[in-house]
């Protein structure tokens, strides 16, 4: 099975301590690109949350952010983030003397800003080995998320597989009545020229004809892109940097159908391809 880069999920767990919340979103990305928000009680925390998110994710831009909403009974003190609290402010700065607009801001509001004011514990080991409990379990519901949309992904694929192979189909049954219709175009032509022609000179020019018409390669290609991006949905796991590839190659087949092409309905089947696979590139980048 596939698995989108784009997902969310959020979960939280209470105890003695307070309520601790996880969230953890997610877009595509070329790499896999790790954003933390963590409170003050979990910055120890950072690296072995990351190596759990590494265990479960290998491709995506994800932003994870823990919130502690510290209980009233539980041992518990407040303290200031002073940093983003000055950061706020020169911010509000900026905006007097840039925009002209009236200050709104007072110490009440910026104690509630999110992250200023801050639970500390005196004893937060438990909140630790709680924290990385949540995490598991919010990145079993984030995987299954990212599961159930990688299923709508393929199935759109297929179908638009389908659709490109009914078309190359469609391509290569015309193909022997588009040869006969040259052949017949050409000698009327020689023939209001008051021109004979030898059958050997036929052949020629037929065979001249066909070598610039010939798409059968650029079919034959198309086909098989065609089954081995299947044989990779089948498969399953990590796919999206090879499938993105097999998208540049259906392209330039379709790309070179679409240059040989001397009849009207060959150049609509080449287009048709063509939007497909711009469809199927689309969506590819957002799988993992």
């Amino acid at each position: 099975m596939i698995s989108s880069m784009t997902a969310f999920a959020r979960a939280n767990k209470k105890g003695e301590w307070g309520e601790l919340i996880c969230e953890i979103k997610s877009v595509n990305h070329r790499y896999l690109e790790i954003n933390l928000r963590l409170p003050e009680v979990l910055k120890d925390m950072e690296m072995p949350i990351r190596e759990h998110i590494k265990a479960h994710i290998q491709r995506g831009k994800i932003d994870c952010v823990f919130n502690l909403l510290a209980s009233a009974e539980g041992n518990v003190n407040l303290e200031v983030n002073t940093d983003l609290a000055q950061q706020i402010l020169q911010a509000e700065m900026i905006l007097l003397e840039t925009c002209n607009v009236p200050s709104s801001l007072d110490t009440q509001a910026l104690l509630k800003w999110p992250g200023v004011l801050q639970p500390k514990l005196e004893d937060h080991s438990h909140t630790e080995e709680e924290a990385l409990e949540l995490l598991d379990q919010v990145l079993n519901e984030f995987s299954q998320s990212r599961k159930r949309e990688g299923k709508a992904l393929t199935e759109f694929i297929r179908q638009q597989l389908k659709d490109v192979e009914k078309y190359v189909l469609e391509v290569r049954k015309i193909l022997p009545g588009i040869q006969q219709h040259y052949e017949s175009k050409l000698t009327a032509r020689f023939a209001e020229a008051k021109l004979e022609l030898e059958p050997l000179r036929l052949a020629q020019e037929m065979l001249l004809v066909a070598q610039k018409m010939d798409v059968t390669e650029e079919l034959d290609r198309l086909s098989a892109h065609n089954a081995e991006v299947q044989r990779i949905l089948e498969r399953g796991g990590v796919m999206g940097k090879h499938l993105d590839f097999l998208m540049q190659e259906l392209n330039r087949e379709a790309n070179t159908l679409s240059s040989k092409s001397i009849n009207a309905q060959m150049t609509k089947a080449a287009v048709e391809i063509k939007l497909l696979i711009e469809q199927m590139r689309e969506q590819i980048q957002n799988i993992e």
